[in-house]
């Protein structure tokens, strides 16, 4: 009997641990902080999602900007007199953007919904001349045309 007990007590002690045993085993930090840090990731890659111009403008600031809420909206950007784009595409001039939008719009009928086009326009770059002739255009093609602007800063 006793040779099965010394037996039982040597597995016993080839099995336990030599490690001191804690009073709380605590919160492990180094996973806790992965997770932050791909959290971090998540958000900012989300919002560099957002929509921005593909072209660097300063926009007029107004008190309260307001657009509607519609269901598709076009984009027309201008930096300069010359460098126009159409939904981030580039065309050459007012004649381009005229063909752009006859592509959109080919036919000149009434709509119950007029169309919008959102004008981002440089304030230190383009004319008031370039903002008619974008404004006749868009009248042309029956849109409602919107100028972006951005909330003045107090």
């Amino acid at each position: 009997m006793k040779g099965q007990t010394d037996k039982a007590i040597t597995a016993a002690r080839i099995f336990t641990s030599r490690l001191p045993v804690s009073a709380g085993s605590g919160l492990i930090v180094a996973p806790v902080c992965d997770v932050l840090i791909l959290l971090m990731i998540f958000f900012v890659m989300g919002s560099s999602l957002l929509y921005l111009p593909g072209v660097g403008i300063t926009l007029p600031q107004v008190d309260e900007p307001s657009y509607d809420t519609v269901d598709r909206k076009l984009v027309i950007t201008m930096t300069s007199k010359d460098d126009i784009f159409f939904n981030n595409q580039p065309v050459r001039g007012i004649h381009g953007l005229n063909s752009q939008l006859e592509k959109e719009f080919p036919d000149h009928k009434p709509r119950k919904r007029l169309p919008v086009i959102i004008l981002y326009a440089d304030k230190d770059k383009v004319t008031l001349q370039d903002i008619a002739r974008i404004m006749a255009l868009c009248s042309k093609y029956r849109t409602r045309l919107f100028i972006a602007t951005e909330e003045r800063k107090p």
